[in-house]
Formats: C-alpha cells, sequence, structure tokens
C-alpha cells in the first residue's frame, strides 16, 4: 500500500543553510498491517507523518526521494493534483494535538458531518448518524449532546475521541495516529487502541501508529520502525522486537521501560517478555 524510498525533509538553519530533518527515510507497509513508529521526541515522526499527506510545515521541503501509494508515484509532480484528491479520503490523520485538529468556532457535529458529506457523499441527516454512531462506538458519553458541542466544551480525551472519529469517518484507506492517546489514561488508551485494532482488522485498512510508548507499539503494532534523529536505526515485527532488536539506541529505549506493576525503575532487555505487554 505505501512505499517510501530515501525521503529527505529540510528546513532552514542559517541563511544559506539548511537542516535535515528527515535524512533518507526507506520503509513499507503492506494492507491491513500497523506499523509502530517509536523513538524520543524531536526524531522527526510527526514530520514523516505530514509528509505523507503533503503536509510539510512551512519553510520545511522535501529535498530527495519518492513516496509511492497503491503503486502510484504521489510526490512526482504530474500526481499533485491526485496527491490533494488522497489527502483526508484515502489517506487521514489523527494529529498529536486535538485541539490544533479541531475548529474552535464550529461545532464538533459541523466537523465531522463535514467529512462524512465531502468524502462519503453522505446527507446531513446521515452524517449526523454515522458521526453519532462512530462517537458512541468510541465510548465517547451522551454522543447526541456531544455533537451539539465546541471543542472547548469537551474534555482533552473527548476531543481526542472527536479527532479520530473525524478519521474514521472519511473510511480511509491508511490511517495515521500521531499520538492518538496522549489525552487518555491508560484504560482508556487500551480501549482506543483494542477498537482501533478491531476495525482495522474488520474493514482492512492499514495504520501507522506514531507513539513514544513503546510497551504500546509493541502490543498493538505488527511491524515497529525506530527513529532517531532524522533516521531510521531499525526495522522489525513486533513479535520478534524485544529479542531481536540489536541497534544501541533501540535497547536504550527498551532499558528504560519499567518493571510491570512493580513502580521501579528500568529492567534490563533480558529480563522483557511479551507477559510484561499482556500480549
Amino acid at each position: 500500500m505505501l512505499e517510501v524510498k530515501n525521503l529527505s525533509v529540510s528546513f532552514p538553519d542559517y541563511p544559506g543553510r539548511d537542516k535535515r530533518v528527515l535524512n533518507g527515510i526507506g520503509l513499507s507497509l503492506k494492507a491491513g498491517n500497523i506499523l509502530g513508529i517509536v523513538g524520543e521526541s524531536g526524531a522527526g515522526k510527526s514530520v514523516f507523518a505530514r509528509t505523507l499527506l503533503g503536509l510539510i510545515p512551512t519553510p520545511g521541503r522535501m529535498t530527495s526521494g519518492e513516496i509511492y501509494f497503491k503503486n502510484i508515484l504521489i510526490t512526482a509532480p504530474r500526481h499533485k493534483r491526485a496527491w490533494e484528491k488522497l489527502r483526508g479520503r484515502e489517506i487521514s490523520i489523527v494529529l498529536q494535538e486535538p485541539m490544533s485538529a479541531l475548529n474552535p468556532v464550529l461545532s464538533i457535529a459541523d466537523q465531522l458531518c463535514e467529512v462524512a458529506m465531502h468524502h462519503n457523499g453522505m446527507s446531513r441527516r446521515q452524517s449526523e448518524e454515522a458521526a453519532r454512531h462512530v462517537l458512541e462506538t468510541l465510548k465517547v458519553r451522551a454522543p447526541g449532546e456531544s455533537l451539539g458541542k465546541y471543542p472547548h466544551e469537551l474534555s482533552g480525551g473527548e476531543r481526542q475521541r472527536a479527532a479520530v472519529a473525524a478519521a474514521l469517518l472519511a473510511k480511509p484507506s491508511l490511517l495515521i495516529l500521531d499520538e492518538p492517546t496522549t489525552a487518555l489514561d491508560i484504560f482508556n488508551q487500551h480501549d482506543l487502541l483494542r477498537y482501533l485494532v478491531s476495525r482495522q482488522k474488520k474493514e482492512g485498512f492499514a495504520i501507522i501508529f506514531i507513539t513514544h510508548d513503546v510497551a504500546l507499539a509493541i502490543r498493538y503494532a505488527t511491524d515497529i520502525a525506530v527513529m532517531c534523529r532524522g533516521e531510521i536505526v531499525e526495522c522489525l515485527p513486533a513479535v520478534n522486537f524485544l529479542n531481536k532488536a540489536r541497534k544501541p539506541y533501540t535497547r536504550r529505549l527498551l532499558s528504560a521501560l519499567p518493571e510491570r506493576g512493580t513502580g521501579k525503575g528500568p529492567i534490563q532487555i533480558a529480563e522483557l517478555t511479551h507477559e510484561h505487554f499482556g500480549r
């Protein structure tokens, strides 16, 4: 479904000089799979996600590379309009901060219905019903009332779910989740991710799951890519991640995981098993 080759993105640093934020990224994603991307803040994860949609923050620019989506080279100049059509419909994103993803002057109903009406050709009544149903399945309290509210009237977790609902209403082939659980407690994190995985299996779309939480990536992803300073330093199937990760940076990430249920500090990689994450 998705193939990225030698992708580099730079931002101006000093006059006449650029700072490379993504450096030669290469990875692929099959339909129906979940790719977890982990790494510390500043590694380039969010810039990578936005680059897939052609939404590199100004004044950044793509300096090299190719992005293929369903065998179409969407980064080719002749396919620029096709890329714009894919955005939102075929490729949807849930941004890291829900308050920046939702329009503060429009009700939740207006924002969710616009997605369903624009991408799926629904009527206003059909789109409201679809929006209410998605919010209900995402366990938003009183989904009918929530539709009539504005973003500032919802809790952080409810705003996060509303942003997820907007992305799902487009019925995308690829769903990008950029830290989708930041506003949720640990129990609601798992509720949301279990729901998304069950829906993904049912509908067959692919997911890119960007997170700081290595344990969540191990539990829910099919493959994990580790990003450091704008580069993919290691990419492994999730089932092999604990015992086959070899790169020093990956090992440091794993050594920082706390031992489950003890409140104690980091444990050694050799002590980690999937039982730590309830896999």
